[in-house]
């Protein structure tokens, strides 16, 4: 059996008549004939009752009929989606973040390409930020979203900026900080601080030193955390008070107030992928970001 006699079977089930169903599959009507009585040969049992009028299926024809359907239905379906291939609207496309998520920007032009490519499968990956570089070098993500650009294999790894953060002073609504409008580097010099682990963000643990020793502050730093979040939950606990990019708002707790700084400090944001990773999808995706 081959799917060219699926396919008369399916026809001439449909139309009930065999000029009809020869002339959809662009065959004479004796090619048509022979394809069907090969089936049923092949078979061993008559599929079809011929008639002057109208040829009707037999018992056997008609039980087997969903199922020579579902053949050709698969067999279509099959196509499609090697035309799809072809034309690389289907793949898989995995993002990698931090886990502080991803900023509502970013989120909407994944939504957008979703729209666009609904066959391409997306996976989103957690990673801290030391540890991205890692991931894209592998090929565990296609691209990732990050503050700062990994050390790991950076010569082989490309770059857009997609936007800034701001930092701010994330502190707790019991703290009389949490009332100004701004808070000067100065006003820090006696507060206890949350940082980010230097794992988690070597040089995002380095800005930050260095930022308190150009204003001549030594950090009271009473916990180091594993990640942002955990920074954001040490603050709402009323533990101290961190610096940390504006799009953190999102995640914060209720006791977490976000004031911004006096001299106002911006980072990039930023989406990298690996040069040599030959993903198809990752063009496409980089290039919502034009």
């Amino acid at each position: 059996m081959n799917l060219r006699q699926v396919e008369a079977f399916c026809r001439l089930a449909k139309t009930k008549n065999f000029s009809q169903a020869a002339e959809q599959m662009y065959v004479s009507q004796p090619a048509f004939s022979r394809m069907i009585e090969s089936l049923e040969k092949e078979f061993g049992h008559k599929l079809f009752v011929r008639s002057k009028t109208n040829p009707r299926l037999t018992e056997v024809g008609d039980r087997i009929l969903k199922w020579m359907d579902n053949i050709k239905q698969n067999y279509d379906s099959i196509n499609g989606v090697l035309r799809l291939a072809e034309d690389k609207q289907i793949g898989i496309l995995r993002i990698g973040m931090l886990d502080n998520g991803l900023t509502r920007a970013v989120r909407d032009k994944i939504s957008q390409f979703h729209m666009l490519y609904p066959d391409v499968r997306l996976e989103l990956k957690e990673y801290s930020e030391a540890d991205m570089g890692k991931a894209l070098d592998m090929e565990w993500v296609d691209v990732a979203f990050v503050q700062h650009r990994p050390f790991i294999q950076s010569n082989h790894i490309a770059e857009k900026v997609i936007g800034t953060n701001n930092l701010v002073v994330a502190v707790h609504r019991s703290n009389v900080l949490s009332n100004r409008r701004t808070i000067a580097m100065k006003d820090l010099r006696d507060e206890p601080i949350v940082a980010l682990s230097e794992y988690v963000s070597r040089l995002g643990s380095e800005n930050l030193t260095s930022l308190f020793l150009k204003n001549h502050i030594t950090p009271n730093i009473v916990m180091t955390a594993d990640n942002a979040t955990n920074a954001l939950v040490a603050v709402d606990c009323n533990i101290g008070l961190t610096l940390i990019p504006d799009q953190m708002k999102e995640v914060a707790g209720w006791n977490v107030v976000f004031v911004p700084l006096e001299e106002q400090i911006s980072e990039n944001y930023r989406v990298l992928w690996l040069k040599e990773n030959n993903n198809s999808q990752i063009e496409k995706f980089l290039g919502m970001f034009d």
